[in-house]
């Protein structure tokens, strides 16, 4: 059995690498479309600096 990429060498298909980039950067795309749609109050944090935040906010609300 031959392996068909191996036979056409691939002509016309994208690198690995190439589609790898091409597939990370649609899906950034998406996901900042999708979390731009989401209030800034309702959307949970994702870095530390935000969950460090969000912790100082309650601790201080809690202290009063």
């Amino acid at each position: 059995m031959t392996n068909t990429l191996a036979s056409t060498g691939g002509v016309g298909r994208p690198e690995p690498d190439d589609a790898h980039r091409k597939l990370g950067s649609l899906l950034l795309r998406i996901v900042r479309e999708h979390d731009a749609r989401i209030p800034a109050g309702r959307r949970a944090p994702r870095t530390l600096q935000e969950m460090r935040a969000r912790l100082e906010e309650e601790g201080r609300s809690s202290e009063q």
